[in-house]
C-alpha cells in the first residue's frame, strides 16, 4: 500500500500504476487526463509504478454548455 495525494487529498492504496489507479477511480480510462506532481503524464506512460508521496490529478472530460 502506498500513501500519496489524489485531487488534493491524501490518500493510501494498494496499486502498482497509473493506469490502475485510473481504473479504480475514474472506472475508465476513456476521457481522463493525468498529471503527476503537476506534469501531465501521456497515455503511454500510464503503466509505469506510482510513487509514494506523488501529487496525482486526475480529470475527466465533460460535455456541457
Amino acid at each position: 500500500m502506498i500513501t500519496f495525494t489524489l485531487n488534493g487529498t491524501t490518500t493510501s492504496r494498494e496499486v502498482t500504476t497509473v493506469e490502475e489507479l485510473v481504473q479504480q477511480h475514474v472506472g475508465t480510462t476513456e476521457g481522463v487526463a493525468v498529471a503527476i506532481n503537476a506534469t501531465v503524464l501521456p497515455r503511454s506512460q500510464w503503466s509505469q509504478p506510482l510513487s509514494a508521496g506523488a501529487n496525482v490529478d486526475i480529470l475527466s472530460a465533460a460535455q456541457g454548455g
